[in-house]
């Protein structure tokens, strides 16, 4: 029961606001006052007793056992069980033990209690823990002093979170001690408390409080979405107003030993963590992938980092406030070694990569790196960024060879490209911390010194010729790869790939020749712009059939080019615009030049050899001999729908022209062709088909003339003769392509017929581009043998004859030229590919006589045959101006034309060439 002693008797305040309460038995209570003192004696059984907290100081509840006591001293002997203590000042709640028994002995001095025990042992958290005490309880109210040891053998972390002095720590700090101890145990569990309670914490040294443990596979989750400290073990502490976690576990990724995880003031609650690891370097960089502060810090570049191999040792200092975890610091190193390394969305690894990395607040430094990147060594050093927005850059040194290139990017170019140069490159580590993060970008420099470039103009390059390469990879925050750049200083490109499951796919670009950087498109596909000095387009089909480039070609979307010189199917057309568009499976393209202009529709490779659709203004191809097709594959080209409204080869202007060249497995078909020029028409149909020895080109051709001296004029004869009308026809071949060099090995027939007309006065030599009609060269030599009939020049009543055609030569044995005052017999060869004559020629003044005796012969004789006439009729000596023999030789430009003599006749000097093999008897 409550004792209430007089209010005048100060001593006794102290124990009624202690609140003294419980239950006693057997009680033997004395109380007296001798001498002007108070005393009393006290002895009994007490369950139950408690004293109330107040002034700071702690309270119990729940103690039992035995009790002798009197004014000066006393002595419990406890055997408690379910016993409290509350001390409000400390602990936000009241702590229970299961037990509690041992002896405490107290005295009293003039001025405190001293309550002592050596051999208390408290039943808790599932463990004995043995204690010893001395309670100073000085009388004038002052703070009570406590010098306790405490040894538990074995705690739960987990459950003795209950028991650390919660109330003298900030609220945050008791939050991440709530949060922070999720598992392990703890053994030789040492607790001890020296000095005043009032002191607590004992920052000046007062006295000290202390709490340490062994921990065994501890788990400390010291940080909110920080990665977790794992299997610690070492040794906790709680000294004062501190915390220290000292030992080895798994923390940066790996384990380590050395590790450090403090507070040192739990009322401030800035957290430490120091320590080294070291292991996988794919564990380590997971860690910091997965520690949100870091991961943030380092920026979304570090995101894209990928490990495939390789060691790291990690040094880390963190220094993380509780009170505002965003305004932490971070210093740390990484020593990479061995290491595989790779770039989300950037195939290329760098392998064998040793070196150091430094970490210092937002900054990120390292020097002398080395790696093999592109199969070729190369050094790095992080840098300071020069460039707002970023937080670190990668600067590498590098050299490799176009072979590993090719093969890193999977290019198919490996035919096209080859060599070994130096390259420089950097990767851009973006910061959060900027206003304006820039964007994860690699950039990468070579002035491509020692590579080979065999594209097509305008992209070749000799090997020892510079030509600056630049390229830049931006990965955009929408999961785009954005890539420009330059080859050289005129050729630019803007690329933009789109992220998908397989990794980075081409979306649209733009390449510009000669201008400035070109934006892009605002649709998928490829555009082309700008100037060009030259473009050849034969080559760019071959390099397209010989490569991957076919496979693209359903990413081009169109192209808009002004070109100095194009090249294309053997022609040159100077001065060029091309515009080109894709609509739906076919090609537009629109091509203005001085040549050639008008509008063609280009069928998609998928449909095979479609029919290219050509519907031109005008058609004008030149025969020039070094721009010939011979390298072209007729069996792969497609076929041609050509409607031209003028069209000309050379110097020969046909008119309007349709024609439909149809694909054949053999090559092209020309299934027909017809023309109509100034006063005459032309039809054919032919073929350029491959065959066992090669390509050969076959011409079948129809003309009528209405015209003859216009007609010759526009098939680029030159009107060495004029008539009322023409008939040719014509069926040719030659191996090869349909190019300029078709007459060098020409074969066939031709056959010539003209009405009414008349030889023309001209220079020697026109005529010379079909080289036929070397009657042209005999009127002025005429005149002098027969002046009555040549001097006013010559007219025909009809010109016909018969050509075989043989490897480049034209042999004829019955060309006759018949007129009203003369006729004309010829025989012999015309070279067409080395432009000669070697004929012989029969004149007669009386028409009708002589010659359509010889002309029978010749229409119905070999060459041979018509010779020997020849011969016998002159080996007589001619008379008078009736009949005559000449001999013409010499070149187009210069023909010789020369009287055979009687003599020259006798002796059977014959100057017509026959045609070699049977053709010299039967043609």
């Amino acid at each position: 029961e409550r004792a209430e002693p007089p209010a005048a008797e100060p001593w006794l305040e102290p124990w009624l606001e202690l609140d003294p309460r419980g239950e006693l038995e057997d009680v033997d209570f004395v109380f007296a006052q001798m001498a002007g003192d108070w005393d009393y004696s006290l002895a009994g059984k007490f369950t139950g007793l408690g004293l109330e907290s107040t002034r700071g100081r702690p309270g119990f509840s729940g103690l039992s056992g035995e009790l002798k006591s009197d004014a000066r001293n006393g002595t419990i002997v406890f055997s408690s069980a379910n016993v409290g203590f509350d001390w409000p000042r400390v602990f936000p709640q009241a702590l229970a033990a299961d037990s509690l028994t041992g002896t405490v002995v107290w005295r009293q001095g003039r001025n405190v209690v001293r309550v002592v025990s050596s051999d208390l042992t408290v039943g808790v958290l599932d463990s004995a823990a043995r204690s010893s005490l001395e309670l100073t309880l000085p009388l004038d109210g002052t703070s009570p002093r406590l010098d306790m040891e405490t040894v538990l053998p074995e705690v739960d972390l987990v459950a003795a979170k209950r028991y650390l002095p919660t109330r003298i720590m900030p609220d945050s700090v008791v939050a991440w001690l709530d949060q922070a101890i999720q598992g392990g145990k703890g053994s030789d569990v040492e607790f001890s408390f020296y000095g005043a309670l009032a002191d607590f914490p004992f920052d000046h040294g007062e006295g000290q409080f202390h709490v340490g443990a062994r921990i065994h596979d501890a788990r400390l989750d010291y940080a909110a979405d920080w990665p977790s400290a794992e299997g610690l073990s070492g040794a906790i502490e709680f000294t004062n107003a501190s915390f220290l976690a000292t030992g080895s576990g798994r923390v940066l990724g790996n384990r380590g030993t050395g590790l450090r995880i403090g507070i040192e003031d739990m009322r401030r609650g800035v957290l430490t963590l120091a320590g080294t690891t070291d292991g996988p370097l794919a564990e380590v960089v997971s860690f910091l992938r997965a520690a949100p502060q870091i991961a943030e810090h380092l920026g979304p570049g570090y995101e894209r980092l990928r490990v495939h191999g390789g060691d790291g040792a990690v040094g880390m200092h963190l220094t993380l406030p509780l009170l505002d975890v965003t305004a932490y610091d971070f210093k740390g190193s990484l020593a990479i070694a061995d290491a595989d390394l790779s770039v989300d969305g950037f195939s290329p690894h760098a392998t064998d990569v040793n070196g150091v990395l430094a970490i210092d607040g937002s900054a990120v430094t390292a020097e002398g790196i080395e790696a093999v990147f592109l199969g070729g060594p190369a050094t790095a050093r992080v840098l300071r960024p020069d460039e707002p927005g970023y937080r670190a850059t990668l600067a590498v040194d590098g050299e490799t060879s176009a072979a590993a290139v090719l093969d890193a990017f999977k290019l198919p170019f490996g035919e096209f490209v080859a060599g070994q140069t130096r390259w420089q490159g950097s990767l851009m580590l973006p910061s959060r911390e900027a206003d304006e993060p820039g964007p994860a970008r690699i950039e990468v420099e070579s002035n491509l010194t020692g590579i080979a470039l065999k594209f097509p103009v305008p992209f070749a390059k000799a090997p020892a010729e510079p030509s600056n390469l630049r390229l830049d990879f931006v990965f955009s925050g929408d999961e785009r790869l954005l890539v420009d750049g330059n080859l050289g200083a005129t050729r630019r490109f803007a690329l933009s790939y789109a992220n998908g499951p397989a990794g980075f796919a081409f979306d649209r670009g733009a390449v510009e020749f000669g201008g400035s950087k070109p934006d892009l498109p605002s649709e998928p596909g490829l555009r082309v712009d700008g100037n060009l000095p030259e473009l050849h387009l034969n080559d760019w089909l071959g390099f397209a059939q010989s490569s991957a480039l076919a496979r693209a070609e359903p990413l081009y979307r169109g192209a808009r080019l002004e070109l100095a010189e194009f090249f294309a199917f053997g022609q040159r057309l100077g001065s060029t615009k091309l515009e080109v568009s894709r609509d739906g499976t076919a090609w537009g393209v629109d091509i203005t030049s001085e040549p050639v202009a008008g509008h063609l529709e280009i069928p998609d490779p998928s449909r095979g050899r479609a029919p290219i659709v050509a519907e031109m203004e005008r058609v004008y191809l030149a025969n020039d001999p070094g721009l010939e097709g011979e390298a072209l594959d007729p069996r792969t080209l497609p076929g041609l729908s050509l409607h031209a409204q003028a069209f000309g080869v050379g110097s020969r202007r046909l008119g309007r022209v349709d024609a439909e060249v149809s694909a054949d497995p053999l090559g092209l078909r020309l299934v027909s062709f017809a023309s109509a020029g100034d006063g005459f028409t032309l039809e054919g149909s032919g073929g350029w088909l491959v065959g066992p020895e090669g390509t050969i080109t076959r011409i079948a051709l129809n003309l009528s003339s209405s015209d003859v001296a216009t007609t010759l004029e526009g098939l680029g004869i030159g009107a060495f003769l004029d008539g009322e009308s023409a008939d040719v026809t014509a069926s040719v071949y030659w191996p090869g392509a349909p190019s300029g060099h078709w007459m060098d090995h020409v074969g066939g027939d031709v056959a010539v017929h003209v009405e009414k007309g008349s030889m023309l006065d001209i220079d020697p030599g026109a005529g010379r581009v079909v080289g036929l009609m070397s009657v042209a060269a005999l009127p002025r030599r005429l005149a002098l043998d027969f002046r009555d009939v040549f001097n006013k020049g010559f007219a025909f009543d009809e010109i016909g004859g018969d050509f075989t055609l043989i490897d480049g030569n034209a042999y004829t044995d019955n060309l006759k030229l018949s007129g009203p005052g003369a006729e004309i017999g010829l025989v012999g060869r015309t070279g067409l590919r080395d432009r000669d004559y070697q004929q012989q020629a029969v004149v007669t003044a009386e028409p009708g006589n002589v010659l359509p005796t010889v002309g029978g012969l010749l229409a119905g004789a070999g060459v041979g045959a018509a010779l020997l006439i020849f011969t016998q009729i002159f080996k007589e000596p001619l008379k008078g101006i009736g009949r005559a023999s000449y001999c013409v030789t010499g070149t187009w430009d210069d023909p010789q034309v020369e009287r055979i003599t009687a003599d020259r006749a006798e002796r059977a000097e014959e100057c017509a060439a026959l045609p070699p093999g049977e053709f010299a008897v039967q043609r």
